[in-house]
């Protein structure tokens, strides 16, 4: 089996940073070099690989810090875990085409650590693209395997969406402008051995076939 990768973006650079991502400018950019660290403000911001990341995979953490995080004994999970506490958290990113739609589900479990309990993926294309209400419907099949759900929502592609979930009763926060506070969270809780992740969780190919 090939070695486990995180993709980023292949967007990279301060200026190609700020004119892809609306939420993101030179002021907090230069906020953020002045507070982070070197190498996480490289990879977490511009998108830059650092030393111990392959130049020409354009990953966002090492092979290491991936390897650490994956449990062999941990499984998806079709129901919820007896040790899970508190409200698990389900991330969505939606797009139609191109690019993967997924939903992953996060839990919090008794020794404090977090879990990836079950995630999503489904691709669209130019024809067709991916219908925006496959996350109401997968959510609410989730809902039924897992119980109560927050769910944390780019709102890109996803206007009626949310109004439907929220009438469904869902917890729902919108994320699109915390891009870079969650990332830069995300890649603490993998760094740091927080958090872990089931066998072949995210092993998907993706729209130009890596």
């Amino acid at each position: 089996n090939p070695p486990r990768r995180f993709y980023a973006s292949i967007v990279s650079g301060a200026e190609a940073i700020c004119a892809s991502t609306p939420w993101i400018n030179k002021e907090k950019l230069a906020q953020a070099k002045d507070t982070v660290v070197p190498h996480e403000y490289n990879r977490l911001y511009l998108n830059i690989p650092t030393p111990d990341a392959n130049e020409e995979d354009h990953y966002s953490y090492s092979r290491e810090q991936i390897a650490s995080v994956f449990d062999t004994n941990w499984t998806r999970q079709v129901k919820r875990p007896d040790n899970c506490i508190g409200v698990i958290v389900v991330g969505v990113d939606f797009a139609a085409k191109h690019d993967a739609a997924v939903l992953a589900a996060v839990g919090k479990m008794k020794d404090r650590s977090l879990a990836l309990l079950d995630m999503v993926v489904k691709h669209g294309s130019k024809d067709p693209p991916l219908n925006a209400n496959w996350v109401v419907e997968e959510l609410q099949h989730m809902m039924g395997r897992l119980g109560r759900l927050k769910v944390m929502i780019d709102p890109t592609g996803l206007t009626d969406q949310i109004v439907k979930l929220k009438e469904i009763g869902f917890d729902v926060i919108e994320i699109n402008r915390r891009g870079p506070t969650i990332a830069q969270w995300l890649y603490g809780a993998v760094d740091q051995k927080r958090i872990r992740f089931y066998k072949d969780a995210g092993l998907i190919e993706i729209f130009d076939g890596r």
